[in-house]
């Protein structure tokens, strides 16, 4: 079963969490939408508790769990590696500037940059407080968090099966209260244990997939659900900010998945459009590439401005960022926006075309090679009665 609704959704969400990063003063830039789109991570948290438990939640036992976590990491791993060689190739760019006396900030393997760091990277270890910044690719801390909420939930589904539900309201609120204690009482944690957000929103979602699979599977929520649900998911965005009402998030966001998985209403009719479909499928490239392309672009914007070709740079609310009317072209914010939009959408489109799907393909193919394998190995009536299934194509589509 496909949810193409809810896998719209998401390349919509990541849109926006695109817009919260990009630092130009564009014209939605100091609204409090934006400014609180961070949110909408959840949002991801949220679904992909929802979309695995659908596609495992009743199909795992000890001899799966190897090829489902093949398979997961197959599907994160792979494009993440490649923008961190992309990006060290970027740093040995900027190692050159420096000879030359060209400097665009900090300084080359340096901070974020350094070289423990990008091995914390490498093996999804950026998301525990072992480093006191993000690192490298920045939103690679929620696939670091994911991957080890994976292993979190197949231990849940092998050892709790038939207390699974409880189980995920237990890891889900435990969470949260970690959070209420441990982070002042806000959900913007990244690198300083994203993990544990990601533990509250993941299984929120598998708590989702079973309210839907009891009581809706087979019939819609009443009509106006979905834009009362969508209504609601921005007003609390809204509102909710970096306060503690941000902790609602997990709750908020099930409330979005539970209204949109049926697909009966209008919004849905609307996200099944083609644009909105291509957004969902390309929506972990986009999520993945948009931070390198800041990179690239703030670090030429800053260059111009120390060398004093223009003067671009304004701090806003204690951050640097782009502002072209210092040399009377405001119009350029909103069109730097908007180009900037166009060239992640074309970069995830390659990236999803040439990285994600081959990979992925290599990846479900040895998975599905070990688990025939154990099949064949522990022979008939040995516990392993069917080999891993292909992932729905909700799951394929990114997390």
């Amino acid at each position: 079963m496909r949810f193409t609704a809810l896998d719209s959704i998401r390349g919509v969400c990541a849109i926006l969490v695109c817009l919260f990063h990009l630092p130009v003063v564009f014209f939605l830039s100091d609204s409090a939408f934006i400014l609180h789109s961070y949110l909408f991570v959840d949002f991801f948290f949220v679904l992909s508790g929802f979309v695995i438990c659908h596609a495992y939640g009743d199909g795992l036992n000890l001899g799966r769990v190897g090829p489902f976590l093949l398979r997961r990491f197959g599907r994160l791993w792979p494009l993440h590696a490649a923008i961190l060689c992309f990006l060290v190739l970027l740093q040995l760019g900027v190692w050159v500037l420096y000879q030359y006396g060209l400097s665009v900030g900090q300084a080359p393997f340096e901070g974020r940059w350094d070289t423990t760091a990008l091995v914390l990277d490498l093996f999804f270890l950026n998301s525990f407080g072992l480093w006191p910044d993000v690192t490298w690719n920045g939103p690679a801390w929620s696939i670091s968090a994911e991957l080890w909420t994976y292993l979190l939930f197949a231990a849940v589904a092998v050892f709790a099966l038939r207390r699974m539900v409880w189980v995920a309201i237990f890891m889900s609120l435990a969470a949260l209260v970690a959070l209420a204690v441990f982070s002042a009482g806000t959900m913007d944690v990244t690198h300083d244990f994203g993990v544990v957000r990601c533990i509250a929103g993941f299984f929120a979602g598998v708590c989702t997939y079973r309210v839907w699979q009891r009581y809706f599977m087979e019939r819609s929520l009443w009509p106006g659900a979905e834009w009362a649900a969508t209504a609601g998911a921005i007003a609390f965005v809204i509102l909710a900010g970096e306060t503690g009402l941000a902790l609602g998030a997990p709750f908020v966001f099930s409330l979005v998945v539970l209204a949109f998985a049926a697909e009966g209403g209008t919004l849905s009719w609307l996200l099944s459009a083609a644009p909105f479909k291509a957004a969902g499928r390309w929506s972990y490239s986009i999520y993945m590439v948009h931070s390198t392309i800041i990179f690239m672009f703030f670090n030429v914007a800053r260059l111009a401005d120390a060398k004093g070709i223009a003067p671009l740079i304004v701090m806003v609310d204690g951050e640097r960022k782009v502002d072209f009317s210092l040399v009377d072209a405001s119009w350029a914010n909103d069109v730097t926006m908007v180009a900037y939009v166009a060239v992640i959408i074309a970069v995830a489109a390659m990236t999803f075309r040439f990285i994600e799907v081959p990979a992925r393909t290599w990846f479900n193919a040895l998975a599905r090679a070990w688990s025939e394998s154990q099949q064949r190995d522990a022979g008939p009536g040995a516990g392993i009665s069917r080999p891993a299934q292909p992932l729905p194509p909700v799951v394929q589509a990114g997390q």
